[in-house]
């Protein structure tokens, strides 16, 4: 059975998909890809939906020698996602990704324009 090494989360709009696409990149390193390419076990509406091997079965049949990760930027605003973690997860090492609330206000902002845009053009 392999766990999990490390997680990625942080705040929405902090680069944590650029992190995530950059890490994949690398030979020795696996992160959860495809859909969900996020892990949103530990979240309320997934934790008493699934069982824990669902995190489990994303990491089957990777090579051994491979360090393991995956992200779930919202986990840093959901606390009853950290005592989970520790449960299930006790060694993982957490990488947080953050960035200057101004700049990412100004971000998220455009972000949501482009998506609500986008929505009016279909």
């Amino acid at each position: 059975m392999s766990l999990p090494d490390f997680l990625v989360f942080g705040a929405a709009n902090c680069a944590s998909s650029f992190l995530h696409r950059n890490l994949n990149e690398h030979p020795d390193i696996y992160m959860i890809s495809g859909e969900p390419r996020e892990a949103c076990y530990f979240e309320d509406y997934e934790y008493s939906k699934y069982s824990f091997d669902i995190i489990i079965k994303a990491f089957e049949n990777i090579d051994d020698n491979k360090v393991l990760g995956f992200k779930r930027p919202t986990y840093i605003n959901r606390p009853q996602s950290a005592p989970r973690i520790k449960k299930h997860l006790p060694d993982i090492k957490l990488i947080a990704v953050l960035r200057n609330p101004m700049e990412r206000a100004v971000t998220s902002y455009f972000h949501h324009m482009q998506e609500n845009f986008s929505r009016l053009r279909k």
